[in-house]
């Protein structure tokens, strides 16, 4: 109850001060009263309010401040524009190139295998091998054709040699 009755207390005690003629609260509404009906009165309204032409530098300042942004804004995604180009552009070089050295890597690697698979220079392909210690024919050390077909006839033609090896 003691709270209740000093709240109470103070709520009066406002309520008195409001309604003294001369207090501050019933100037500044009598005021304000005043300037929103007063035809002479240009606005604003209220000494509180600022003045128009406040008013007009600020929303200049602040259009001002949104064409800067929106500059900003835009300068950016240019940039941002560019630069995804670019990437793109360094990654087609970066696999243009990874391909031709793919592709030349592959030829090296097929070009040593057509000389493991070529017989040697001399050879017609009947006979002995040129140059070869045991006197063998061709055909028993497992060279055969480049293209791939079998000796024919011999002792050893039901034997099978997978191309490439020899």
């Amino acid at each position: 109850e003691g709270k209740n009755e000093e709240k109470n207390k103070e709520k009066e005690k406002k309520r008195k001060e409001k309604e003294k003629p001369w207090s501050l609260w019933s100037l500044w509404s009598l005021w304000s009263l005043w300037c929103s009906w007063c035809p002479r009165r240009p606005r604003p309204r209220c000494p509180l309010c600022p003045p128009q032409y406040q008013e007009a530098e600020l929303l200049k300042h602040l259009a001002e401040k949104r064409e800067h942004e929106r500059e900003v804004i835009q300068k950016a995604i240019e940039e941002n524009n560019n630069f995804i180009k670019m990437a793109k552009e360094k990654l087609a070089q970066k696999m243009e190139s990874n391909k031709e050295n793919r592709e030349a890597h592959l030829a090296a690697m097929l070009e040593r295998l057509q000389e493991k698979v070529r017989p040697p220079r001399g050879w017609k392909g009947k006979g002995e091998a040129p140059g070869h210690p045991s006197g063998h024919p061709a055909w028993l050390m497992g060279w055969h054709d480049p293209l791939g077909t079998p000796p024919k006839g011999g002792a050893l033609a039901k034997i099978q040699v997978p191309p490439g090896r020899g």
